[in-house]
């Protein structure tokens, strides 16, 4: 119990001073902000980003009280998680662009686009990792492109 608490309380820390962890392979700061609210969208073109997104939106529903509607086309869409096996080659990589037109993670299977929501996740205010209600229906998060992929393989 006390180990996890630790755990938790320096991964808090360290997401909270903007390191994300694992340090990414390339971090692009962008000078821009986008803000995920509950008009924002989302669209996925793969079933292999489907535990992502469910990860994200169980977060979104503790914290905020509401999940991101899921659209059928691409269009009008804040948020976009595309299969990109052509771009990304190794396994487990991603790409995570945030503008001020909305966010993009590409991947090439479930454990990267997943991997691609925990780095998401970090460069969102610490509330998003709390466990209940907090009444913060605005995530303002800054723009960045971030590639990263497993160093081992």
């Amino acid at each position: 119990m006390r180990l996890s608490a630790l755990f938790l309380l320096c991964f808090t820390l360290l997401t909270a001073s903007g390191q994300i962890i694992p340090k990414p392979l390339q971090t692009i700061q962008l000078g821009s902000t986008f803000t995920i609210d509950n008009t924002a969208r989302l669209y996925t073109d793969t079933p292999l980003a489907k535990n992502a997104i469910a990860y994200l939106q169980t977060h979104l529903q503790r914290v905020s009280g509401y999940t991101l509607p899921q659209t059928e086309t691409a269009t009008k869409t804040k948020l976009r998680f595309h299969y990109a096996p052509k771009v990304l080659t190794k396994a487990e990589g991603y790409r995570l662009k945030v503008s001020e037109h909305g966010i993009l993670i590409q991947a090439r299977d479930s454990n990267g686009f997943f991997y691609a929501v925990i780095t998401l996740m970090q460069l969102m205010p610490k509330e998003i990792w709390g466990d209940g209600h907090v009444k913060k229906s605005r995530w303002d998060i800054g723009g960045v492109e971030i590639i990263d992929a497993p160093r081992y393989h």
